[in-house]
């Protein structure tokens, strides 16, 4: 017999939520590092009321920043990820999309089933998109579906469009 809540799901909705859970957490320590950096410079340049970070934190506004942290990191992937459709076809518009996310300074990793998987060429872009870089586009109808990022995903949304 099964003794967790999660047997009940299909093995397709452990993973979305794993990926949900994923980029939270990477959100949650990308928030975080922020948040210290602003403290030390702060600190750096005597703006800082405690010279301790655990006083920051145990403080009522410090439990407040932190709480936001936590609010903010799970509702990320919510907002910060989006689908976007595209009248555009997949084969005949392919070379349109090629350069729409080469312009985006992204590279083709893989393409199968009507499914193309770009990847940010800058290893920069990669490290401060803490490995969240990775935009889809796959074929939907007359149309395709360009997901990841929303910042990224409406820039090669405006640039396809004006393309086609």
């Amino acid at each position: 017999g099964c003794r967790t809540a999660l047997c009940g799901l299909k093995s397709d909705n452990l993973s979305i939520m794993g990926t949900y859970i994923a980029r939270s957490l990477k959100y949650f320590v990308q928030l975080t590092v922020l948040f210290a950096i602003v403290f030390g410079a702060m600190k750096l340049l005597n703006a800082a009321t405690t010279d301790s970070l655990a006083d920051v934190f145990l403080s009522a506004r410090g439990l407040l920043m932190l709480g936001t942290i936590v609010v903010l990191a799970a509702l990320y992937p919510t907002f910060g990820f989006v689908r976007r459709e595209i009248a555009a076809d997949l084969a005949d518009d392919r070379d349109k999309i090629l350069r729409a996310m080469e312009m985006g300074d992204y590279r083709l990793e893989s393409e199968e089933d009507g499914r193309m998987v770009f990847r940010a060429a800058s290893p920069v872009k990669r490290i401060v998109t803490l490995g969240e870089d990775a935009l889809t586009v796959r074929r939907k109808d007359r149309h395709v579906v360009v997901g990841g990022l929303r910042k990224e995903v409406v820039k090669v949304e405006y640039r396809l469009k004006s393309m086609i």
